[in-house]
């Protein structure tokens, strides 16, 4: 039984995506995996910056920084 060009084409590039996604999902997870092992996750950080022991040194403090200077507006002399 032959199968029609327009179908094998489908099913081969079907494929070829199924692969690429079955290659991100395990990179995903291994990257998961490897950073709740070492706690470096986004929520792990977090969680260690914001609970922290009472007799431990306090957080570090971030200063509040505004974006007021960064702004450049230049003026034409018209």
């Amino acid at each position: 039984m032959m199968i029609s060009p327009v179908i094998h084409r489908w099913l081969v590039e079907l494929w070829e995506q199924t692969k690429v996604t079955a290659r991100l999902v395990v990179r995903y997870f291994n990257w998961i995996w490897q950073h709740s092992r070492l706690k470096t996750t986004a929520a792990q950080r977090h969680h260690r910056l914001t609970h922290y022991h009472p007799f431990a040194t306090p957080p570090p403090k971030i200063p509040f920084h505004s974006n007021a200077n960064l702004i450049h507006i230049p003026f034409s002399n018209a």
